[in-house]
C-alpha cells in the first residue's frame, strides 16, 4: 500500500495539498486517497503521462464545477474563488475570456495565491478615434497594436500592424474611396483599407 506525505496549505477553509511521491506510489493510488480523479491530478500538475517518480511533488486540490450565469465574467469568477483568470482558462481549455450562461467551469479550489491574483491584470487596447485633420497635414500613424496572445500551436507567425485614421470631411477631400464608396453620402459606412502587400 502506498503512503504519501502531505503538506497542507489552508486558504478560505478550502485545502490544496502538496504530495511528495513515495516509492511505490501511483497516480491512481494518489487520486483514490485524495478523492479526486487521475485526470485532474495530471491536468493540475501538467503531466502528460501516468509516470511519476519518488521525490516528485504534486499539487492536489478539491475540484468544483461552476455553472456560468448571465452577467458572469472570468474576472469576477476568479475573484470569487481566489484563482487567476489564466488558471480558469487553462483548466477549462479556454482560448478567450468570453464565456456564456450554462457553461460548466472546472475550478480547483485552494490554489489561490494572492501574489498571482493581485499581479494579474486585465488590459484592454485603446479604441481608435477619428478626428478631422487639415488637408495639408499628413495623417498620424498610431503605435503598433498590442502583441497578440501566444497560442499552443507549434508554428506561428507574428506580424506588426499600424492603423491610420482618415476623414472624408477635410478641405480638398472628395470623400470617395479608391473602390468608389462615397463616405460623405454614407457617413456610417464601415470601410477598412488593407495594404495588399501584407
Amino acid at each position: 500500500m502506498a503512503v504519501a506525505v502531505l503538506s497542507v496549505t489552508v486558504s478560505a477553509n478550502v485545502q490544496a495539498a502538496t504530495v511528495t511521491v513515495q516509492k511505490g506510489d501511483t497516480l491512481w493510488d494518489l487520486s483514490r486517497a485524495n478523492n479526486t480523479s487521475l485526470e485532474n491530478i495530471q491536468k493540475l500538475n501538467h503531466l502528460t503521462t501516468d509516470l511519476i517518480h519518488p521525490g516528485d511533488v504534486l499539487t492536489i486540490a478539491p475540484e468544483k464545477h461552476y455553472a456560468v450565469k448571465q452577467g458572469d465574467t472570468l474576472w469576477d469568477i476568479s475573484l470569487d474563488y481566489q484563482v487567476t483568470v489564466s488558471q480558469l482558462k487553462e483548466w477549462n481549455n479556454l482560448t478567450t475570456d468570453l464565456i456564456h450562461p450554462g457553461l460548466n467551469l472546472l475550478i480547483y479550489e485552494g490554489l489561490n495565491t494572492t501574489n498571482t491574483a493581485v499581479s494579474e491584470k486585465q488590459t484592454m487596447p485603446a479604441a481608435p478615434t477619428a478626428s478631422a485633420k487639415p488637408a495639408a497635414q499628413a495623417p498620424k500613424e498610431s503605435e503598433p497594436a498590442v502583441e497578440a496572445a501566444s497560442t499552443t500551436n507549434t508554428s506561428s507567425r507574428e506580424i506588426t500592424v499600424k492603423a491610420t485614421a482618415y476623414t472624408a470631411s477635410c478641405e480638398g477631400c472628395s470623400g470617395t474611396t479608391a473602390t468608389g464608396i462615397n463616405l460623405k453620402a454614407n457617413p456610417n459606412a464601415k470601410v477598412i483599407a488593407v495594404d495588399p502587400s501584407v
